[in-house]
Formats: structure tokens, C-alpha cells, sequence
């Protein structure tokens, strides 16, 4: 997969200090160094039309982050490409998600999931008073009812597998 090599190479840069000339707050140029991030995540948002949450791929996507010396864990994205760009798909990714971690799976580290208070997204109008109220101008999110209705069954869910 191409986007995995590009994901791994993107994650081999993060991980070691880096030394790089930008602009500085004052419009200035500056030498940045970073101390990198060892602690770095693969994310799996999806691609090419193809979702990746499913635990064929995180286990695919584990073996080439253990052979290239990453901590083998993943971030789901539960909207984007694994959504279908359909914010309404995103609590069957969610709860496919949290039923492989409560299943025994040591390799989602979390999830990312698009919320705000109301369903949907809205283009920003012309005349701004056309602007519906608590809708996102970005991407289309679950409403906030949805939104904790998901994160208390997912909550339900982990909790039980604590007690086994």
C-alpha cells in the first residue's frame, strides 16, 4: 500500500530531532529544532475508497509497524475514507472498533470521530444570519444526542471487559 509507506516514512521523520528554517512569530527566519516523538501513532482514516478499521487491516498495518521498529498500535478515524464521507456511518466503524478492543485487541490505541452539537455540516452563506445554529462548517459531524448516546455504549461496552 502506497499511503502506508508514505504514513511510515512521515512517522520515521517524527520520531528523531529535526532541524528545519521557517518564519518565526515575527516574521523573521528562524532555526527550529524538534526533539521528535517516539510516541507516534498510525492513523487509519481510510483510503481510496477502501475503509481500514477492520481487524484484518490493523493487524496488516501491525506486522509493518513492528518490522519497522514503531510502537504497533493504531488510531481509527471513524470518519473520512472509513465513513464513506457519510457522518452517519461513523458509530458502525466506532462500534466495530470498540468491539475488537473489548474482544481482546491491544492494538487500537483510540479513535477519532467527528462531533458537534447538531447532525450534519452547512456551507458558510453569503449573509451570515443564513447560518444555521450549531452546525459545523467543516466536516459533517454526529450530533452531540448521538454523540453520547455512542460514547456511553462504547463506555458499557470496555467497562465489561474489566470485570472479565
Amino acid at each position: 500500500m502506497a499511503g502506508l509507506k508514505i504514513a511510515l516514512d512521515a512517522m520515521s521523520v517524527v520520531t528523531k530531532s529535526n532541524v528545519f528554517v521557517s518564519s518565526n512569530d515575527h516574521g523573521l527566519a528562524s532555526r527550529f529544532v524538534t526533539k521528535g516523538n517516539g510516541l507516534c501513532h498510525l492513523i487509519h482514516r481510510g483510503t481510496d475508497g477502501k475503509t481500514n478499521y477492520d481487524s484484518v487491516s490493523i493487524t496488516m498495518s501491525v506486522s509493518d509497524l513492528r518490522h519497522h521498529g514503531f510502537v504497533p498500535r493504531i488510531v481509527v478515524d471513524a470518519s473520512h475514507g472509513n465513513s464513506r464521507k457519510d457522518h452517519k456511518n461513523q458509530v458502525s466503524v466506532i462500534t466495530d472498533v470498540i468491539g475488537q478492543v473489548a474482544s481482546g485487541s491491544q492494538h487500537v490505541a483510540g479513535f477519532l470521530y467527528e462531533s458537534y452539537l447538531e447532525n450534519g455540516n452547512q456551507s458558510i452563506p453569503q449573509d451570515l444570519s443564513d447560518l444555521l445554529p450549531d452546525v459545523s462548517v467543516t466536516d459533517a459531524c454526529d450530533g452531540w444526542e448521538t454523540t453520547e448516546r455512542v460514547l456511553r455504549e462504547a463506555h458499557a461496552k470496555l467497562s465489561q471487559r474489566k470485570k472479565k
